[in-house]
């Protein structure tokens, strides 16, 4: 009799018994076959959903406007972003967003980076862009417009690369000065004459794409540079735009003083000659001329056809504003000298 009743008590006690850890707080056989199915633990109550047991999700938030989203099968997700912030979600499928965003401006141009000129787009620092690289179109070669190029472009007259007025090639491209330069190469006494000098400056003109026709201010036995320089009506300026006279009656006027209101040191191509001192023979021109554009006494190198010694002729310095300009110095014809070069009417 003893035996049935602690038999009977362990039974009725069994019923009652919960061993620790196990969770007889209501989940039916549906919500472990939903646990099951989607990998989703399912919760009684929000809170045991929350705990720190179940599984959990992070999405990071890139804030960028465009973004590319990876998947895996992983429960749980990161989503890098720039701040490195994480949040809780209840998700169970993981994303990973990249920033794959390029930046564009509302014109279809690229932003912040250098100008392409030929794109169809007026980038920053671009006046125009017509689609290509042509000039002579609707837009010059390089896409900074009229007078801004250094090219001379459809129907200008000019193009010295900037809108300066009074410098040779005014804002809107026509002549308002006539160029003056010196000339970068250096000859001997042999020129082939008042022709042979002419064609030096020339050629030295077209290379480097200096508008007009050009005379060596230069004399021989005969015949006066004055006289062969003809006055195109405009002052004349050097290659960089520096005025050197207002015309020419004010470059032969006679008396002393300045001739000039800068030195003529500069080259066809806007490159200045140094003088380290008064006729050194770098800092030469060849001129047989006076200071009132006169021919001088001397005959100059058999009027420019030889180069023998111990014939002379006289040389200007090209480092003055005086009359030693034209009539400062003489050297031996077999030596080597610069030219003066003057623009004159077409």
């Amino acid at each position: 009799m003893t035996y049935l009743r602690v038999a009977l008590v362990c039974v009725l006690c069994g019923s009652c018994f919960k061993p620790e850890g196990k969770d007889t707080g209501g989940a039916s056989e549906s919500d472990a076959t939903t646990e099951a199915a989607t990998g989703t633990p399912t919760a009684s109550t929000p809170t045991e959903a929350l705990t720190t047991g179940s599984p959990t999700s992070e999405t990071l938030t890139s804030g960028s406007p465009t973004s590319e989203t990876l998947t895996s099968g992983s429960p749980t997700s990161e989503t890098l972003t720039s701040s490195g912030e994480t949040t809780g979600t209840a998700s169970g499928v993981t994303t990973e967003s990249v920033d794959t965003t390029t930046e564009v401006d509302s014109s279809g141009g690229s932003t912040g980076g250098e100008a392409v000129c030929g794109n169809s787009v007026v980038d920053e620092g671009e006046l125009c862009d017509d689609g290509n690289m042509l000039g002579g179109d609707k837009c010059p070669g390089n896409c900074k417009g009229p007078c801004t190029n250094g090219v001379i472009d459809g129907n200008e007259a000019c193009d010295d690369g900037n809108t300066v007025a009074a410098d040779g090639c005014s804002p809107t491209c026509t002549r308002d000065g006539s160029y003056v330069f010196v000339t970068s190469e250096m000859y001997s006494g042999l020129m082939g004459g008042l022709g042979g000098a002419d064609s030096r400056c020339k050629d030295l003109a077209l290379k480097a794409k200096l508008p007009g026709k050009y005379k060596a201010w230069l004399s021989d036995e005969t015949t006066s540079a004055k006289d062969r320089i003809t006055p195109t009506g405009m002052q004349y300026v050097r290659t960089d735009g520096t005025l050197v006279a207002k015309n020419l009656e004010s470059i032969v006027l006679g008396g002393p003083g300045d001739k000039l209101m800068a030195p003529i040191n500069r080259t066809e191509s806007k490159v200045e000659i140094k003088t380290p001192a008064a006729c050194s023979q770098d800092g030469l021109a060849w001129t047989s001329t006076t200071g009132t554009g006169d021919v001088q006494p001397m005959v100059p190198c058999g009027d420019w056809q030889n180069n023998i010694n111990p014939t002379m002729a006289v040389a200007g310095d090209i480092g003055v504003t005086t009359a030693a300009w034209t009539d400062g110095c003489t050297q031996l014809c077999t030596l080597t000298a610069r030219l003066y070069c003057f623009e004159v009417p077409q």
